[in-house]
């Protein structure tokens, strides 16, 4: 019954020893496995953290963030070029003054605080000429040429900045138009009518907007943003025209490159996207068959991407060492309780350590002593490694016991 009630005994002690003065025992088995552990250590760890020298895994996610405004975005040839011009249907563009005509106007409007309605407050006409390598300096020449942009025109202008839509009070965009030739105030240099709508009707007729779009790829770690042409268009008609409407996204990379530490950079890079396109009825006042408005997002997408760090593999190292030591540690039992038994073994009953009945007491230590005793009254006989009559007399012991530990001061032990 009692040895059944200590099984559930939660405040036994443990029972510390030492052999030959170490409180370890060592093992041939467990020198190899610690020498794999080890061996697997360094492999592992050079798979999770190897990504610290290449940076091509790195932890990323995205934010999409919508605001109640509609901030201001600031455009010039840097991080939004703009070329535009007129096409056939087989994509050869095409350069007809006195048929088509173009106007790019910076807008400004203003919602009046009497009528509710909005006002015209600003208007600035943008010159524009034929485009230059220059105009685009995100890409090379050869995708310039090869992209016929000097057959396109680009705006004469450094910076421009939209902002707002027509949920505001303000509103500020960038209009690009395209109009028939004015037939009816210069019948010298336009063509008539007929000639134009027949020219448009023939020539499959489209008006482009080229422009960069930013391809993000955040496992590449120097060079995360290409730029590529993107080209929209809209063919034309002569009996309609269309107001199309394109939104400027302000984006950013966030990039944590440190080796130990939080280190940031942040790339912002902006993106255009088409909003919707309405068809209303040709009106012969303004004769405008095409306008394409560039207004400012209320939308933003934030990237961010981690790459490793040496804290990261440590910490990972640290669970695997755990792991590996537990397994590792329950493998090794049976060879490390074999050792230890064995070396409690020779060191009881080793040549050098077995007495005979005449040996004589040398030893001041009672724990020496008492393994004398055990052995002098066991029978056991040095060099013969047999024991004799193992009738171990158990009160000789104790009163030997008793007597040397009552004159060496020292609490006494009695053999049950």
């Amino acid at each position: 019954m009692k040895t059944f009630l200590k099984v559930i005994d939660i405040y036994g002690g443990g029972i510390n020893m030492t052999v030959n003065q170490k409180e370890k025992i060592k093992t041939i088995t467990g020198v190899l496995l610690t020498l794999f552990t080890v061996l697997s250590l360094h492999i592992m760890g050079w798979f999770i953290g190897n990504d610290i020298f290449y940076k091509v895994r790195p932890f990323s996610y995205v934010n999409n963030k919508i605001i109640s405004e509609y901030p201001e975005s600031y455009i010039n040839k840097t991080n939004f070029p703009l070329a535009f011009g007129l096409c056939d249907y087989n994509s050869i563009p095409l350069v007809v003054e006195n048929f088509i005509q173009y106007e790019i106007v910076k807008k400004d409007y203003k919602m009046s605080n009497l009528t509710g309605l909005f006002e015209l407050v600003n208007s600035k006409n943008i010159d524009y000429r034929p485009c230059i390598p220059t105009d685009f300096p995100m890409i090379n020449e050869k995708a310039f040429y090869g992209a016929s942009l000097p057959f396109f025109f680009c705006p004469v202008v450094k910076d421009l900045f939209v902002e707002g839509y027509w949920s505001e009070r303000i509103v500020s965009f960038l209009s690009v138009s395209v109009k028939k030739c004015n037939y009816d105030k210069n019948p010298n240099f336009c063509k008539t009518k007929e000639e134009i709508d027949n020219f448009i009707i023939e020539r499959s007729m489209n008006f482009n907007i080229i422009t960069i779009e930013n391809v993000l790829s955040v496992v590449n770690y120097e060079n995360p943003i290409t730029p590529t042409l993107l080209i929209s268009y809209k063919f034309l008609h002569t009996k309609n025209s269309k107001i199309t409407n394109f939104m400027i996204q302000k984006n950013n990379l966030l990039t944590d490159f440190g080796f130990f530490i939080e280190t940031f950079e942040q790339i912002d890079f902006l993106k255009i996207s088409e909003l919707q396109t309405e068809v209303l009825d040709f009106d012969e006042n303004i004769k405008e068959m095409m306008q394409m408005n560039i207004y400012s997002s209320n939308k933003s997408e934030s990237y961010f991407r981690k790459y490793i760090k040496i804290t990261d593999i440590l910490a990972s190292l640290g669970g695997l060492i755990k792991v590996t030591i537990m397994i590792f540690s329950f493998l090794n039992i049976p060879y490390r309780e074999y050792e230890k038994f064995s070396l409690i073994y020779q060191k009881i009953f080793s040549d050098e350590n077995v007495l005979n009945e005449n040996d004589s007491i040398n030893n001041n230590d009672s724990f020496s002593n008492l393994n004398r005793n055990i052995l002098k009254n066991s029978k056991i006989y040095k060099g013969t490694g047999e024991t004799k009559n193992i009738n171990i007399n158990k009160e000789i012991i104790n009163e030997e016991n008793k007597e040397y530990c009552s004159k060496n001061n020292l609490s006494s032990s009695v053999l049950i």
